[in-house]
C-alpha cells in the first residue's frame, strides 16, 4: 500500500481498520519498502510531527503552566517518529535484501551519513527475496 491509499482509507473510508492501517504505513518491520515509499513517507512523518511540535512549542510558550505536559508529548512524539524511521528503515533494507540488524549502523558516526544515502538511493532488489515480493511488481 502507497501512502496516498493509506491516507485515503485512514481519512475518507470510515469502514477501514484505521490502526491497521496506520500500522502498515509506519510501524511494521515485515516486508519491503521501495524508495519511492521510504521517501515520501519519512517526508510526511517529519512534516506531520514538525508542525504539531511547532504548536507544542507555542502553546507551552502561550501556557506556561503547561509547559511541562507540553514537553511530555513532544517528547512522546520524538520517540514515536524514531520508532517509525527504524521501522521504515528495516522494510527499506528488506527491499535491499538486508537483514534489518543493518540500522544499527545509524549510530556509527560518520558511517551513518553513508548509510542514510545508501537507503535513500540504491534500488531494491528486483524480483522476489527471502523478505517478500518486488513492491514495484504489485
Amino acid at each position: 500500500m502507497n501512502l496516498g491509499e493509506g491516507l485515503d482509507l485512514l481519512f475518507k473510508d470510515s469502514s477501514a481498520d484505521k490502526e491497521a492501517v496506520f500500522k502498515e504505513l509506519f510501524f511494521t518491520s515485515e516486508g519491503r519498502l521501495n524508495r519511492k515509499s521510504y521517501i515520501y513517507r519519512s517526508f510526511f512523518l517529519s512534516i506531520v510531527l514538525f508542525v504539531v511540535q511547532v504548536i507544542l512549542t507555542f502553546a507551552a510558550e502561550t501556557f506556561g503552566a503547561l509547559d511541562l505536559l507540553f514537553s511530555i508529548i513532544a517528547f512522546v512524539l520524538g520517540i514515536f517518529q524514531l520508532a517509525a524511521n527504524i521501522m521504515m528503515g528495516v522494510r527499506r533494507l528488506h527491499d535491499l535484501d538486508k537483514c534489518g540488524w543493518w540500522m544499527l549502523l545509524l549510530i556509527v558516526p560518520l558511517v551513518n551519513l553513508f548509510f542514510c544515502l545508501y537507503l535513500l538511493f540504491f534500488k531494491g532488489t528486483e524480483g522476489p527475496n527471502e523478505y517478500g515480493d518486488d513492491p514495484l511488481q504489485q
